[in-house]
């Protein structure tokens, strides 16, 4: 419905433009038809050199309008406006359509209408423009020319504001009123001085405007050079500040959309678990689609990209064949961009934003979103050794569980919950049985073998949410958070004979001895009402098990088997 109404404001101004013209024809003065095309051909060149932006352009071209209406009237102006557009943009396009150039020409011709009309409420003369006392009314015909030039371009751009991030509505008026001021007086001087001066004294004062159109290029590349550093140093401050891997993706895909508007955006990482990449973040309507792909390198059209190690812009899938049948986003976007996440000699991952039209994206943003890419890349490298040096401190490197300290501020987070809610949790302690015989016949290389081997057991037989640490030597400990005396000794056994039919190996060969643990369980608030209590009751129970033959299970409670 959106579009529906565009399209009909879009055809609506270019009809109303096209009547203007045939409506003001009568009007012309074709006795002056050279000087008019000399003027038209100064305004195609206005519009060649207009200073392009992301709601619009900068055009200097009003100073020739202006001349226009002072010396031949408003049905000059509008035929010069809307012919200069119309030829200008025609030959020289931007990639605009055809629609596009249409409505830039309709809109001039009714700006230039919407101007003689205030020009004559102000009470304009009809000849002797150039009268001083006129004045007022030449600033009421260049107000309203601005107004309704201004407000067509506005509502011809509203619907896809989206795509214009760096650039807001105050924006492009305030850049729009900085042309019509310095415009402005060059046209009058153009229309004072055109009888002395001739056709080619005209040609040369409108060099002014070309230097003015100049001088806007420069200050408007500036302005956006500098808020695209300003939101590149915002991106890399707040990545800066995340040390996990999903939080920096996460912010490095919102942060982009504040200088290239994307329909989809997706960072693919590099799983080791799964040898391939898979989505980190994804920010796109079709999300839970999206995060189900996967690529590897070297294979289709992303593996490729990657393997390439260098960023890719696709002006329109349908037209590229390297994407036309590719599965995956070439389905749903017609231009996207693709930027490798490179560190030393590995890939981390890729980086893409893609939008639903063809040619959405040009080689600058390309560059932009590799510099986002670099920063993405540094902060992701980052995160990964931090969370890699966080887990160095709180697990135990030979069995991959949790060490000491860190089951024991578990277990002291767990005891303030329960005590807080009024809930249960037990804590189970584990031996391996005859474990200094076992050093003593194979060697301590043996003996890590098979610690190693039984932390992996132990990991294997808990839920989602125990914690499972090496206590220290051949003792480990399992924490049950909201769990009874009845399901901690079902844990317990579990995890016991988990190990008695583990086949143990050590030098790629199946260990000789039967491997066997004994149990402990303590549950608060039962067996103690304080975490040194409750620890010392399950250390008990572990040596009473061992007391009565080991490879068994005790509760701190019975001092018995359980």
């Amino acid at each position: 419905m959106r579009r529906c109404c565009r399209v009909a404001f879009t055809w609506s101004v270019i009809v109303g433009g096209l009547w203007g013209l045939v409506h003001l024809a009568p009007e012309l003065n074709l006795d002056a038809g050279r000087e008019l095309a000399l003027l038209i051909l100064l305004g195609m060149v206005a519009e060649w050199l207009a200073v392009p932006f992301q709601r619009g352009q900068l055009s200097g071209g009003f100073a020739v309008i202006l001349a226009t209406f002072v010396v031949h009237g408003p049905a000059a102006a509008a035929w010069v406006g809307g012919l200069a557009t119309l030829f200008g943009q025609g030959l020289v396009n931007r990639g605009q359509g055809m629609r596009t150039v249409l409505f830039n020409g309709a809109q001039y011709v009714l700006a230039a209408l919407g101007g003689n009309y205030a020009y004559l409420l102000a009470g304009g003369a009809t000849s002797g423009r150039t009268a001083t006392g006129n004045l007022p009314a030449l600033l009421a015909f260049t107000a309203a020319y601005m107004f309704v030039n201004h407000i067509l371009v506005y509502l011809y751009t509203r619907p896809n504001k989206r795509y214009y991030p760096l650039v807001g509505w105050r924006d492009a008026f305030q850049w729009d009123l900085l042309t019509y001021v310095l415009a402005t007086p060059i046209g009058l001087l153009m229309a004072l001085v055109r009888d002395k001066v001739g056709l080619a004294g005209l040609s040369l004062l409108f060099l002014p405007v070309l230097a003015t159109q100049f001088i806007l290029r420069l200050y408007v590349e500036l302005a956006l050079t500098n808020r695209e550093l300003a939101v590149l140093y915002e991106i890399s401050r707040r990545l800066g500040r995340k040390h996990d891997p999903g939080q920096v993706v996460e912010i490095v895909l919102r942060e982009t959309r504040r200088v290239i508007a994307y329909h989809t955006g997706i960072i693919y990482l590099w799983s080791d678990e799964e040898r391939c990449y898979r989505p980190g973040a994804v920010l796109s309507p079709h999300a839970r689609q999206i995060r189900e792909l996967r690529f590897v390198p070297a294979e289709g059209f992303l593996g490729e990209v990657v393997q390439a190690r260098e960023p890719y812009l696709i002006m329109d899938t349908r037209q590229d064949e390297r994407v036309g049948k590719e599965p995956g986003f070439p389905q749903f976007l017609r231009s996207a961009m693709m930027v490798p996440l490179v560190v030393e000699e590995d890939v981390l991952g890729l980086f893409l934003v893609g939008e639903r039209r063809p040619q959405a994206f040009d080689r600058k943003q390309l560059h932009t979103l590799t510099v986002i890419g670099s920063q993405a890349t540094v902060a992701i490298t980052n995160a990964v050794l931090y969370r890699r040096l966080e887990n160095m401190a709180i697990t135990d490197g030979l069995t991959g569980l949790y060490n000491h300290r860190y089951f024991y501020l578990r277990t002291q987070a767990e005891f303030q919950r329960a005590a807080r809610q009024g809930d249960s949790f037990a804590v189970i302690f584990f031996d391996l049985d005859h474990f200094k015989d076992l050093n003593d016949q194979y060697g301590h290389l043996a003996g890590d073998a098979i610690l190693a081997q039984l932390g992996e057991v132990i990991r294997n037989n808990l839920r989602e949410g125990d914690v499972a640490a090496r206590y220290g030597g051949e003792e480990f400990a399992v924490l049950l958070p909201s769990t009874g005396e009845h399901r901690a000794v079902y844990a317990a056994e579990r995890i016991r004979e988990a190990v008695r039919r583990h086949a143990f190996a050590w030098e790629g060969r199946t260990w000789p001895v039967q491997v066997s643990i004994s149990a402990g369980v303590a549950v608060f608030p039962k067996d103690g009402t304080d975490l040194t209590t409750l620890l010392r009751a399950a250390d008990r129970a572990l040596y009473r098990a061992k007391e009565m033959g080991r490879d068994r299970v005790v509760t701190s409670g019975s001092g018995a088997e359980s």
